[in-house]
């Protein structure tokens, strides 16, 4: 998959921003909030599918079972591997959004976690995707943030299709 042109403008134009000393952008909070984003959408068309299928379910009972954490569907990973089966994602978006799971975990369970671009291993996190490693030659000038901006801006437009 390629990261759409206006994105990689979008992460350029935002390089300011990024760079300017004090800059208040919050990694963490942008890492979880896309992750919740990404997960509440596949949880709907996973409802959806459920609901088609079964005439006593409704999607709003899945889903805010869902967000209750009172059902198969409370957590990323079984969301990712039930989107698979059902052919919402194919494999290698699974395995990019696993890592982005990952990266989402990473910042909830370790609060002493600050930028991406200071934890090497969280940015390694990124470089690992395939959509990273795919648009490699167009995201090598961009900042480690404009990097993450733009892999999750291209993950969410893809699975919103």
């Amino acid at each position: 998959m390629q990261i759409d042109a206006d994105i990689i403008e979008k992460s350029c134009r935002g390089r300011l921003v990024l760079s300017e000393p004090g800059s208040a952008f919050n990694n963490r909070a942008y890492v979880i909030s896309h992750v919740c984003e990404i997960e509440a959408i596949l949880v709907d068309k996973i409802a959806e599918f459920f609901a088609q299928i079964n005439s006593n379910i409704k999607v709003s009972e899945i889903v805010d079972s869902s967000a209750k954490g009172s059902s198969f569907l409370s957590s990323a990973k079984p969301v990712l591997e039930v989107a698979f089966y059902f052919g919402f994602i194919d494999k290698t978006t699974r395995g990019d959004l696993q890592r982005l799971v990952e990266l989402r975990n990473r910042y909830a369970h370790r609060p002493y976690l600050k930028n991406i671009k200071d934890e090497p291993g969280l940015y390694e996190l990124i470089k690992k995707t395939t959509l990273y490693r795919e648009n490699e030659s167009a995201l090598v000038s961009l900042l480690p943030e404009q990097v993450m901006m733009a892999i999750f801006t291209q993950m969410l437009r893809h699975i919103k299709q």
